[in-house]
């Protein structure tokens, strides 16, 4: 399925204005650093004759909170769910604060403003999530587990994430988004410690959750490799989001702005 393009900046001018100068600068193949100006690229399917809301998917690219991968681990990933009959966004996220506050904070602004189009892009409202590789997947989780109203996902998935220090306001409970986590067993930059260490706490607070570990492949798979069969997880979370609507688990408040 093909798809239509456009990027937002991710927050109103008088904000952005607060932000200072533009700093970003583009390493070569995508590989961004120094953003300080936040977007939200959106991928809108072609139409297709069909009248019905799709869910939503918010991608924030790894990079260890010093760059962002954003074509591998952003759009990429963006057009594959698409495909799989998504409207998928990649976030271009803050990386000026060393606590990652400002990141959290635009992600959290990111699901927002799918709210606020949903009508126009013919989002589901209610069947919004988070989904991040490696330090996005930090993101994603912290993001997903301090947000409140109308910022709030209805599920997240994070891939590879790092998640051993999370931030001090993250709340585990039984109003806490679903999850989809995926890690591979092979991984050493970040042990599969650490999606299992978030499946638990979410299981214990009795929050819907599935984990998914495959057996081999090194850190940073993104979209996976048939040869290891790793390229099943898209699939299989767009399946579980399809087959299991987690519209109950994100209170939506209308018209909600500011971090």
């Amino acid at each position: 399925m093909s798809s239509d393009l456009l990027t937002l900046p991710l927050w109103p001018a008088e904000i952005t204005a607060t932000f200072g100068a533009d700093t970003e600068r583009d390493l070569g193949d995508s590989v961004l650093t120094a953003i300080s100006h936040p977007t939200l690229t959106v991928l809108l399917p072609k139409p297709s004759g069909s009248t019905g809301l799709l869910p939503a998917i918010i991608v924030c690219p790894g990079g260890g909170y010093n760059v962002e991968v954003f074509d591998r681990e952003g759009l990429a990933v963006a057009r594959r769910f698409v495909e799989l009959g998504f409207v998928g966004a990649v976030l271009k996220y803050r990386l000026v604060r060393k606590d990652h506050r400002d990141a959290i904070e635009d992600a959290h602004q990111a699901v927002r403003l799918l709210r606020q189009h949903a009508s126009e892009w013919s989002v589901d409202k209610d069947n919004i999530g988070l989904l991040g590789f490696s330090a996005g997947g930090h993101l994603t989780v912290s993001a997903a587990l301090t947000a409140k109203a109308n910022a709030k996902p209805n599920w997240m998935a994070p891939i590879y994430p790092g998640t051993s220090k999370l931030p001090a306001d993250v709340v585990f409970n039984e109003e806490s988004p679903a999850a989809f986590l995926v890690h591979t067993g092979q991984d050493q930059m970040l042990s599969p410690a650490n999606s299992i260490r978030i499946y638990e706490k979410l299981h214990a607070c009795g929050v819907p959750a599935a984990l998914h570990v495959f057996t081999t492949g090194a850190h940073g798979i993104d979209l996976g490799n048939p040869a290891t069969g790793t390229d099943a997880w898209p699939a299989l979370l767009a399946h579980w989001v399809k087959a299991h609507q987690w519209k109950q688990r994100a209170e939506v408040v209308a018209n909600e702005w500011g971090p």
